[in-house]
Order: structure tokens, then C-alpha cells, then sequence
């Protein structure tokens, strides 16, 4: 069962195994409750064949990556339990994240996420990361409301992305890569084939596009994958994978590229820069 979680900011490194465990009597399930530590291991080389009944897999040469405990409370009295009204028990992970499941004779559903807090996106990324999760979508952008004032009522404008939205997106998909299990999806602010390019360098897995087809047409797209093409031939690259993450964190010289800490280095050559990106 795939899980596909959508981060939202006001603020795919692929080769992971998931098995959707069967149980055979309801009270192996998991429990209100129980309190379980769970490992995020890596499953390059591990085959699950075959798949069946009275079938056993040997996992004695996985190696660990990371360890978190969940919790099993009530579905009912976690935050977000009235959105998920068929769940019966809810996994809490530090308080930040609760993850939904029905339980019951045949097996383990999962229905659903939540996350609490996105102050630190990359401690959260992580800690979802541990239990499995398929892919990470960076960073949805949201319908915000807004108050006529003569009228006296809200109301919900288009809330449509420009390309400058994209940065932080570009940002997390360079810090992300190679550091997660999960696939990285990158999207807000990507208009053209350049961006699109720009993600794929930085290390995200796919992108996502809305605002510009809005905008520019549901043509865009194959613009797009023209652009794309053109400039993959003129560089000789066969493939997205030739090219992916080649500007990533985990790939550079330059620690500080994707840090902070650039913004030191920025104030300190101001003179040079402004030469070469005039404000007036």
C-alpha cells in the first residue's frame, strides 16, 4: 500500500522493499497501547520472492538505518481522528506525527497521515522517512483566504505559484538527496523546462506542475518536455538518472551552498554581486 504524504509550507533514493503484512488472527494486531521501536533499514539487494502462503524471508542481512518508537492510542482522541472515521488505532510518533490504520482479522490498512509541526521540515522528512514513507511532496501551496472588507466576508482568490516560488523547493530537494529512502516530488513555481531541469540537478525525483498550465495551457507540458529534451541532447545525457542530484548537498565541494551560512558569504562579496545583479 503506497503513502504518499504532501507537505505544505506557510511554510522520489529509490531500492526500499514495503510489504503489506497480512495477520492471520486479530489479536497478533497491534494494540491501544503498545508501545513498538521501529527500524528504517535498507532492502538494495533483498528479494521478495516468492510471495504467498507459508512463505518465510530472510531478513538477517538487512542492514539498520535508523530506529523511532511508536505508540498505539485511541484513533478517536488523536488530532485529526474525526477525518479519519474508519480508523481504529493511530500510531504516535513523538507527537508530531500520527499515522491512521484500520485493524482488524485480515489485516494492517493504513488510511492516513498527520503532522503537527513543520517548523523543522527536515527533523520531520526524517522521522517520517523511518516508517516507510514512498514519497515526499515539496511543498504544496495552499488556498489562503482573504477579507473583502466592504462586504465583510472572506473570500478565496486563485493562489497561483511564480517561478521565484520555487527556491525552497529546489532547496530541500538538494538537501534531501540521497538522504531519505523516500522519493522527493518538487513542486510550486516551476514554469518551464529550465526548472524543471534545475530540480532534477538538485536531486528530486519528479516534479509537479499546476500554476503554469493555468496560465500558459495545458500545451505547456509538451513545451516543457521539448525543452528538456533539447537540452539533455545537447549535453549528452541519455537519461534523467545521468544528471540527477549532480547538484546536490551530497555532491558538492561547497558545504555551505545549500546552508545558511551562504548568506554570510553573500553579505561579505555584496559589492560583487550587486555589480552583477543590479537592484535599480
Amino acid at each position: 500500500m503506497k503513502k504518499l504524504y504532501i507537505i505544505a509550507l506557510c511554510i522520489f533514493v529509490t531500492g526500499s522493499i514495503l510489504a503489506q503484512p497480512t495477520l492471520t488472527y486479530l489479536e497478533n494486531a497491534p494494540q491501544i497501547g503498545d508501545v513498538s521501536n521501529i527500524q528504517s533499514v535498507s532492502a538494495n539487494g533483498l528479494s521478495h520472492e516468492p510471495v504467498g502462503p507459508d512463505v518465510s524471508w530472510d531478513f538477517s542481512q538487512l542492514n539498520n538505518l535508523t530506529t523511532g518508537q511508536i505508540t498505539g492510542i485511541d484513533s478517536s482522541t488523536a488530532p485529526a481522528g474525526n477525518e479519519f472515521p474508519t480508523a481504529n488505532i493511530a500510531f504516535n510518533m513523538n507527537d508530531t506525527i500520527f499515522t491512521y490504520c484500520l485493524v482488524n482479522e485480515t489485516g494492517l490498512y493504513y488510511l492516513g497521515s498527520q503532522m503537527l509541526s513543520v517548523q523543522n521540515p527536515l527533523y520531520v522528512i526524517s522521522e517520517m522517512d523511518k516508517t516507510g514513507v514512498d514519497a515526499f511532496v515539496l511543498f504544496n501551496r495552499l488556498f489562503q483566504p482573504e477579507i473583502d472588507i466592504d462586504l465583510e466576508e472572506h473570500y478565496f482568490p486563485y493562489n497561483l505559484s511564480t517561478q521565484n516560488d520555487n527556491r525552497i523547493s529546489l532547496r530541500y530537494a538538494g538537501l534531501l538527496y540521497g538522504e531519505t529512502r523516500a522519493a522527493i516530488c518538487s513542486n510550486t513555481g516551476i514554469f518551464t523546462g529550465e526548472d524543471v531541469i534545475s530540480m532534477i540537478l538538485a536531486g528530486a525525483n519528479v516534479v509537479q506542475i499546476v500554476s503554469t498550465l493555468y496560465k500558459n495551457g495545458i500545451g505547456q507540458i509538451s513545451t516543457i518536455l521539448n525543452e528538456v529534451e533539447t537540452w539533455m541532447k545537447k549535453k549528452n545525457y541519455k537519461g534523467l538518472d545521468d544528471y540527477r542530484g549532480k547538484l546536490s548537498k551530497k555532491t558538492l565541494n561547497d558545504p555551505f551552498t545549500y546552508k545558511r551560512a551562504q548568506y554570510v558569504d553573500i553579505l561579505m562579496k555584496s559589492e560583487e554581486i550587486f555589480k552583477k545583479y543590479p537592484m535599480v
